[in-house]
C-alpha cells in the first residue's frame, strides 16, 4: 500500500565534526561520499558542545569553571551529517524538508547539491527537495553551522564591547553571559528536522479561535473560527475540500466536523476562516480557578477523488482573555515611588487587571529562563519546574526576552497545567540600532504562528527592559507591534517590559525602611504601591548543599572559594550580609541558612503586600523561578529541580487564602510602638462570608505578650482589612526578636497562617521622643539660599527623582517649623537631633544656631560589575564635628544602600545636642538641615529630636549597625511550637561536606 501523505521525524543517527572556518569547503564536506575524520554522535535536537560533552570529549562545562575551556567550540564550524532513505512505498507529490530551528547561521546541501541557507535562532526553514528525492534511495544531508561571527569575544573579559556581536542577529541574548548566566553560545540543531511529503498541497500554521457568547455568566455556546495556511505544488487551479474535526482532549465529547469546497491557485495562500458552533463548551481556566480541557483540531484537505493530499492538527481552548484598568490606576502610577526606567510610566497606563471568563485573576506569578545552557529541553527538565509553578498555586509566567522562543512540549505542559504564559520577543536590556529587521520580524511572527492556538498564552510583549519608543528601537518595535496585530489580534501585545504601568525591580525591606532593587528609593506608606510587579529581583541565595556538591568540588566549598562561586554568580559581599544579619559568619550551614531566609522572606513580602492592595496592584511577579545552570543566584529552583526555602516562603504567599501584616520595616527601637495593619485576603471567586483573624504576640521564649482578634466578611476575590494592631517594645527589650503570629478561621477550620519575626535594636527610646519628618517640610537647591525658592516636600525622601547629587557649589536646604511640647520642659535634661539618614556633608541649624557638623567621605562604594561584584574602599579619612569639637570617625562604616549585592544602610548617625537656652517649650521652632557634596542625594532616614542619649547609648548603637547582627537572637531559639499552628524548626544537625 503506497502513501502520499506522511511526517518522517529525521532527528536520529546524525554526526559532527568540528573544522576550522573553510576548512570544510576545501575538504568539500557537503558531498554524499565524505567520511568526517574525527565523527561525533549529536542528538537533534541538540548543540555541539552537548554532543561533545556525551562523547566525553569536553569536560562537563557546569563544573567549576570548565566552561571556561570550551570557548574554541564557538571558533569552528560544526558540519553536521544525516543518511536517510525515503521508504518505497511512499509516493508523495512533494516534499518538504523542515528545520524548526537552527543556531545560528547553516548552509544546507542534499546529495552534494546546494539547497539552502539561513540564520535566525527562532525560524523554521523550509526547503522544496521534490526533484531529488527518490524513495528506497538513501540521500545525504549536510548542514555546515557557526555562530556569529566573534561571538567568544562578547563576554565579560572578551576583546569587543559586550553585546557588540549579540545585538547584531537574532539569538538568545542570555547565552552570551548573563548575570547568571555564563558564556556558552550554542551552535547546532537546537530544534526537530522534520521530512514533511504531501500529496501536493502543504498545510500548515492553523489558526483557531474561540468566541465564547454568555448567557449571564454561563459560556452557552463558543463559536470556532478556523482558518489555515495552504501552499500548491500543482501547476494550476485545484478543486480541494478542506475538512476539519474537532474532538476533547482526555475527555469525550460529540464530534463537530466542518468541510468547504476551496479552489486553489498556485502557491502559497490563507484559506479563510470556516466557523462552526460548539455548544455549551468546556472553558479553560487558569491554575486555581478551575479545570484546563483541551480540544483538538484536526484538519485535512482531499483532492475532487477524495484522496488525502496533506493533514495537520492542533490543540485549543475555549477561554476568553479581557483586560480591565485598575482600581484608581491614574492614582497609583502618580503616587508608585520607584524612579528606575521612568519611561515606563509616561502617559496613562495599559490596563492591567487580567480577567479570564469574566472572572479578575490577581496574578501570582514567576518569570521562566530557558531550563539548560547545553540546550537540553526536554520533558524531565520542564517537569522538574512546571510541577512545582502548579503546586505552589501560581497562575502565570513570564517568558524572558532575553532567552529562547520555548518550545512546543512547552507549552502542552503550561496548558495542562493552566500556567498562563506571556512571551516576549528578544529586545534585551539595551538598544539595537544594527539588528536585522526583515530577520528580526520573520522571527517574531514565526514564534506568533507556532503560539497562539495555546490557551495558556494570554499576552505578547515587545521585550525587556528597554525603552522601545527612542529612535534606535522604535521603527522596529512598530513592525513587531503591526505583526502581532496583523497575526494574532486575539492577545494584548505590549511594546515592552515594563511599560506603561508594571514595573521591574521589588520593594526591599530594610531594617529601618523600605526600599526598591533599583536606586535605593524611599519608598514610604502609597509609595511602595505599583500597578502591575512583573519582575520581583530582590536577593539571592545558595542552593541546597546537595546540590552544591554536584557543581562545586568539596575543596572550594568551605572555606568559599570566591573565584569559584562567583563564577556561578554568587555575590559574597551580599551572602556575609544576610549571614551577619542572623548572628555571625563562621559555619556553612548559617552562612547558607541567612541567605535563605533573607530570600524567602522578601519575595514572601512583595507577594504579600500586592495582594493586600488588590486591585490597586494586580500581579506579582518573582524573578525567578529557575536557572539555565547550578547557580547561587535569584532562581527559587535550582537548576537540579530541588526547591529553595524561598520556594515554600513564596508558595505560602499564593495560596487562596492569606492573612498578612503590612510591615514596611522589621527592626523596632524598645519602647517604640509596634503597629502593622492587618488583612484578611481571598482569591476564591466565592464570598467566603464571616471569617475570625486572630493576632498575637511572642517575645523570644515564646511567651505570649498580646493578643487581638475580630470578625470580618471575607467577600469574593478581595482584601479586607481587619485592625490595626499595636504592641509597644518593653523599654529593656534590647537585640531580641518578637513574633507575629497570625491566624484566619472559617468556622472551625484554619484557612490562613502567618508568622513574622522582628528584631529590636540596641536603643531604647526615651518617652521624650518627636519624628519630625514627614510633611511640613520646605526644601529648595541653589547657591544660596532664597526664600522665593522653597517647595514643600515629605520625608524621608531624596530631593531629585531619580536622586542625584546638587550641582558644584549648590547646596541643598531643608526646613522645618515644629512645636515641642511645653510638658517637656520641667523635666527635661538635654535634647538631641538624631538622624542616621543624612547624604552627604551637612550642617544642621536649631533655631539659627548651627548645633552640628559633619564632613562625610564614602568609606565603601559598592557596585556590580561584569563577573564579579567588588568592595573599593576609600583611602580618605572623614571628620564629624559636634557643635565646634572635631572628633576623628574612627572605624565608623559609612554605606549607602546598594541592591546588587544587597546592602544594608549604615551611614554616619548624627547626634547633635540641642542647647537648652535655644528652645522654645510650647511655641515654633525650626531646624534647617544644608546638604552638599557629591553625595548630597537627600535624608533617608527619620529625623528625631528626642531627649539627649548618653556617650554610652550612642556607641551601642554604632557598634549595633556596625555588626548588622539585627536577627541574631534568632540563633538562641529553643525547640517549641506556638498554639497558632506556627512551629519554629529545632537546631538543624551540622553540614558534613
Amino acid at each position: 500500500m503506497t502513501e502520499k501523505c506522511i511526517n518522517i521525524n529525521l532527528d536520529d543517527n546524525w554526526v559532527m565534526e568540528g573544522l576550522d572556518f573553510t576548512q570544510g569547503q576545501v575538504r568539500k564536506a557537503y558531498e554524499p561520499d565524505y567520511k568526517p575524520k574525527d565523527p561525533v554522535k549529536a542528538k537533534v535536537p541538540g548543540i555541539a558542545q552537548c554532543a561533545l560533552l556525551e562523547a566525553g570529549k569536553i569536560d562537563d562545562p557546569i563544573y567549576e569553571m570548565n566552561n571556561e575551556k570550551i570557548l574554541w567550540v564557538e571558533d569552528k564550524e560544526w558540519w553536521f551529517f544525516k543518511d536517510f532513505t525515503v521508504p518505497e512505498n511512499i509516493e508523495g507529490n512533494n516534499y518538504q524538508l523542515v528545520f524548526e530551528g537552527i543556531t545560528y547561521r547553516a548552509n544546507v546541501w542534499l546529495d552534494g547539491i546546494a539547497i539552502g541557507h539561513q540564520e535566525g535562532m527562532f525560524l523554521r526553514t523550509y526547503y522544496d527537495i521534490t526533484r531529488f528525492v527518490k524513495p528506497g534511495s538513501k540521500h545525504r544531508l549536510t548542514l555546515r553551522i557557526r555562530t556569529l561571527e566573534n561571538s567568544s569575544m562578547d563576554r565579560p573579559g572578551g576583546e569587543v564591547r559586550r553585546t557588540m556581536v549579540s545585538s547584531q542577529g537574532v539569538v538568545a541574548p542570555f547565552s552570551y553571559f548573563w548575570n547568571w548566566s555564563p558564556h556558552l553560545v550554542p551552535v547546532g540543531i537546537w530544534k526537530s528536522v522534520w521530512l514533511k511529503i504531501t500529496g501536493g498541497v502543504f498545510l500548515d500554521n492553523p489558526f483557531v479561535r474561540a468566541k465564547i457568547n454568555w448567557d449571564g455568566d454561563t459560556a452557552a455556546c463558543a463559536e470556532i473560527t478556523t482558518s489555515v495556511e495552504m501552499n500548491s505544488h500543482f501547476t494550476g487551479e485545484q478543486q480541494v475540500t478542506l475538512k476539519g474535526k474537532i474532538s476533547g482532549v482526555d475527555f469525550n465529547c460529540p464530534e463537530l466536523t466542518f468541510s468547504k469546497q476551496v479552489t486553489l491557485s498556485p502557491g502559497a495562500q490563507e484559506i479563510p476562516g470556516v466557523t462552526v458552533t460548539l455548544e455549551t463548551p468546556k472553558l479553560w481556566w487558569p491554575n486555581g480557578l478551575g479545570e484546563h480541557p483541551l480540544y483538538r483540531m484536526d484538519i485535512w484537505v482531499e483532492d475532487a477523488n477524495g484522496n488525502l493530499l496533506d493533514k495537520i492538527d492542533t490543540e485549543f481552548g475555549v477561554r476568553e482573555i479581557e483586560m480591565l484598568h485598575n482600581t484608581d490606576d491614574i492614582w497609583v502610577q502618580k503616587v508608585h515611588g520607584q524612579t528606575h526606567r521612568l519611561f515606563s510610566i509616561v502617559g496613562n497606563p495599559h490596563p492591567w487587571t487580567f480577567c479570564v471568563n469574566k472572572k479578575k485573576v490577581f496574578v501570582r506569578g514567576t518569570n521562566w529562563l530557558p531550563v539548560d545552557n547545553l540546550f537540553r529541553f526536554t520533558e524531565d527538565r520542564y517537569r522538574a519546574v512546571l510541577d512545582k509553578v502548579e503546586d505552589a498555586n501560581l497562575n502565570m509566567m513570564r517568558i524572558w526576552g532575553g532567552g529562547v522562543q520555548e518550545t512546543e512540549l512547552f507549552y502542552r505542559m503550561c496548558d495542562r497545567r493552566g500556567i498562563m504564559t506571556w512571551a516576549e520577543t528578544w529586545f534585551c536590556c539595551g538598544s539595537y540600532p544594527v539588528m536585522p529587521h526583515d530577520l528580526f520580524i520573520k522571527c517574531a511572527i514565526n514564534q506568533i504562528k507556532c503560539q497562539r492556538n495555546h490557551p495558556s498564552m494570554v499576552m505578547w510583549s515587545g521585550g525587556n527592559e528597554f525603552n522601545p519608543d527612542e529612535p534606535e528601537n522604535k521603527e522596529l518595535v512598530d513592525k513587531i507591534q503591526k505583526a502581532h496585530e496583523e497575526n494574532d489580534p486575539t492577545r494584548p501585545f505590549h511594546r515592552g517590559s515594563p511599560y506603561k504601568g508594571d514595573r521591574h525591580g521589588g520593594l526591599l525591606m530594610l531594617p529601618t525602611r523600605t526600599s526598591n532593587k533599583y536606586n535605593g528609593d524611599i519608598l514610604v506608606g502609597h509609595a511602595r504601591l505599583v500597578l502591575f510587579r512583573s519582575e520581583v529581583a530582590v536577593t539571592r541565595s545558595i542552593p541546597e548543599l546537595e546540590s552544591v556538591k554536584k557543581f562545586i568540588g568539596k575543596k572550594n566549598i568551605w572555606p568559599i572559594n570566591k573565584k569559584v562561586w562567583e563564577y556561578h554568580h554568587a555575590c559574597v559581599l551580599e551572602q556575609e550580609r544576610d549571614a551577619k544579619e542572623y548572628g555571625g559568619t563562621a559555619d556553612l550551614e548559617h552562612w547558607m541558612m541567612s541567605g535563605q531566609l533573607v530570600h524567602g522572606q522578601n519575595h514572601r513580602h512583595n507577594l504579600e503586600f500586592c495582594r493586600q492592595y488588590k486591585y490597586w496592584s494586580s500581579g506579582c511577579m518573582q524573578w525567578q523561578i529557575n536557572g539555565s545552570w547550578p547557580s547561587f543566584h535569584r532562581e527559587i529552583i535550582d537548576w537540579y529541580g530541588l526547591p529553595k526555602p524561598a520556594f515554600y516562603a513564596y508558595k505560602r504567599a499564593a495560596q487562596d487564602y492569606l492573612v498578612v501584616a503590612d510591615m514596611d520595616k522589621y527592626v523596632f527601637d524598645a519602647n517604640e510602638m509596634f503597629s502593622v495593619e492587618v488583612h484578611g485576603v481571598s482569591d476564591k471567586q466565592y464570598d467566603s462570608g464571616e471569617c475570625t483573624v486572630k493576632a498575637v504576640i511572642y517575645d523570644n521564649q515564646m511567651k505570649k505578650m498580646k493578643e487581638q482578634e475580630t470578625k470580618i466578611h471575607l467577600i469574593t476575590d478581595a482584601s479586607v482589612k481587619a485592625f490595626t494592631f499595636q504592641w509597644k517594645v518593653p523599654a529593656d527589650y534590647l537585640e531580641k526578636v518578637f513574633f507575629l503570629a497570625l491566624e484566619m478561621r472559617k468556622g472551625g477550620e484554619v484557612i490562613a497562617t502567618n508568622l513574622y519575626w522582628v528584631g529590636t535594636s540596641a536603643y531604647s527610646r526615651p518617652d521624650k521622643t518627636m519624628n519630625i519628618d514627614g510633611d511640613g517640610w520646605k526644601v529648595q537647591v541653589s547657591k544660596k539660599k532664597d526664600e522665593a525658592k522653597w517647595k514643600d516636600c515629605f520625608l524621608p525622601s531624596y530631593w531629585a527623582k531619580p536622586k542625584k547629587s546638587p550641582e558644584d557649589k549648590e547646596t541643598v536646604f531643608y526646613t522645618k517649623d515644629f512645636t515641642i511640647p511645653k510638658n517637656w520642659a520641667p523635666a527635661a535634661t538635654e535634647l538631641e537631633f538624631f538622624c542616621q539618614g543624612l547624604e552627604g556633608n551637612d550642617e544642621v541649624f536649631f533655631n539659627g544656631k548651627r548645633i552640628g557638623k559633619t564632613e562625610e567621605e564614602m568609606t565603601i562604594l559598592i557596585r556590580p560589575d561584569d563577573l564579579i561584584y567588588t568592595k573599593n574602599e576609600s583611602d580618605k579619612k572623614s571628620k564629624v564635628m559636634v557643635a565646634e569639637n572635631v572628633i576623628k570617625k574612627g572605624n565608623r562604616q559609612n554605606i549607602r544602600v546598594c541592591s546588587d549585592p544587597f546592602t544594608t544602610p549604615n551611614l554616619i548617625k548624627r547626634f547633635y545636642k540641642i542647647p537648652m537656652k535655644s528652645v522654645k517649650w510650647g511655641d515654633k521652632n525650626n531646624i534647617e538641615i544644608r546638604l552638599t557634596g557629591k553625595f548630597a542625594s537627600g535624608i533617608s532616614e527619620q529625623i528625631f529630636i528626642r531627649q539627649a542619649s548618653t556617650p554610652k547609648q550612642q556607641k551601642a548603637v554604632i557598634d549595633y549597625n556596625n555588626k548588622g547582627g539585627y536577627l541574631a537572637d534568632m540563633r538562641n531559639l529553643k525547640i517549641t511550637g506556638l498554639d497558632t499552628l506556627v512551629k519554629f524548626p529545632g537546631a538543624k544537625p551540622k553540614i558534613e561536606l
